[in-house]
């Protein structure tokens, strides 16, 4: 496929997934419409929680909107493609140099290392990372400061920047990890 700058999500997530995704990943399931949560042996809709412990509103499956899928090697993947998150964050101008978010917003990916087992929490076997153009699959917070990313990575935030923390930290779990 060409950059992801010229991935189309305009035709919906399943299109989307099918033609950009799918042939490049090994899939055990995939976990849509009215049985998706079941699907994906989820108890919950919603069943990730927030570091601080705060049930997250994200859905399994919300069709059109994002397209979950188990892999051959039990984690959860979810390609969100609406609600604001497009094929990549960034653009190109005119001499086709990539530029920053030129409006098509980032497009969040949830990753759940072991799926539907506990502890579905935000920093400790579910992350959110993020497709970036010009740099692939970025870990969400990725281009934000130190401070923001510890703030969005302890006991007391969403969670959602704790892999930009692992990166920072040469994927190491060090001893300022939150757990």
């Amino acid at each position: 496929n060409e950059s992801s700058l010229y991935w189309d999500s305009s035709k919906g997530s399943q299109v989307y997934f099918d033609t950009y995704w799918k042939p490049y990943l090994k899939i055990l399931r995939t976990c849509s419409g009215s049985a998706g949560q079941t699907d994906c042996n989820y108890s919950s809709a919603t069943p990730w929680i927030r570091a601080n412990g705060q049930r997250d509103a994200y859905y399994i499956v919300a069709d059109t909107q994002r397209t979950p899928v188990i892999l051959s090697d039990g984690t959860f993947v979810s390609i969100l493609t609406s609600s604001g998150y497009g094929s990549a964050e960034g653009g190109l101008d005119e001499n086709g140099n990539v530029t920053g978010n030129t409006g098509g917003s980032e497009s969040r990916i949830i990753v759940d290392l072991n799926a539907s087992k506990m502890p579905n929490q935000f920093g400790k076997d579910t992350f959110l990372l993020q497709r970036v153009a010009g740099k692939g699959i970025m870990p969400y917070g990725y281009n934000k400061d130190d401070d923001t990313v510890n703030e969005n990575c302890s006991k007391t935030s969403s969670g959602f920047m704790c892999a930009a923390k692992l990166m920072r930290d040469g994927w190491q779990i060090k001893d300022d990890y939150p757990w």
